[in-house]
C-alpha cells in the first residue's frame, strides 16, 4: 500500500509499476449455482498516480481452481486480460473499468475454490508510473 494525497484528501492505494507486473492476491468460492452459460465480470477502479493524456492501462486476473479432495498445489491455468483501457487524463479523477470472460473460458465449476492473482498488465498499456487500485469485483454469474 502506498500513501497519495489530494488538496482535500489522504488515502492509501495498492500501486502497481509501469515496468513490472506486480501482483495481489486473493481466494473465493464458486457459488453451487454458477450460470455455467453466462460470463464473469471483472471490475476495478483505478487512479493514476501522475496523470497524462491519452494513457491506458491493461488488466490481468490469473486463477487456479481446485476442487474439493484436489492438490492445492497447482499451477494458475485460467487467464484474463482486459486489453488497454483510457485510464483519466485528470489528476485524482478515478477511471471505472471492466470487462468479460465466458464462464467456460475461467476453468472454473460450481463448488470450486478459486485462487487469484490480479496484476496491472503494462506489456499492454502506456501509462508511465504507478496505477493505483482503488477497488476489484469480480461478479459470478448465478442460475
Amino acid at each position: 500500500m502506498k500513501p497519495y494525497s489530494g488538496a482535500n484528501f489522504d488515502d492509501f492505494a495498492r500501486a502497481f509499476d509501469d515496468t513490472t507486473e506486480e501482483f495481489i492476491q486473493g481466494q473465493f468460492r464458486v457459488p453451487d449455482n454458477l450460470d455455467a452459460t453466462g460470463a464473469v465480470k471483472y471490475r476495478v477502479s483505478a487512479v493514476a498516480k501522475t496523470a497524462a493524456a491519452d494513457k491506458t492501462v491493461c488488466h490481468r486476473i490469473v486463477s487456479r481452481a481446485r476442487a474439493d479432495g484436489e492438490d492445492n498445489d497447482a499451477a494458475f491455468a485460467g487467464s484474463s486480460v482486459s486489453g488497454p483501457l483510457v485510464i483519466d487524463a485528470d489528476q485524482d479523477h478515478i477511471s471505472l473499468h471492466e470487462w468479460t470472460q465466458a464462464v467456460s473460458a475461467t476453468l472454473w465449476t460450481a463448488g470450486d475454490v478459486v485462487t487469484f492473482r490480479y496484476s496491472r498488465y503494462p506489456t499492454l498499456d502506456s501509462l508511465v508510473g504507478d496505477m493505483l487500485l482503488l477497488h476489484l469485483a469480480i461478479e459470478i454469474p448465478i442460475l
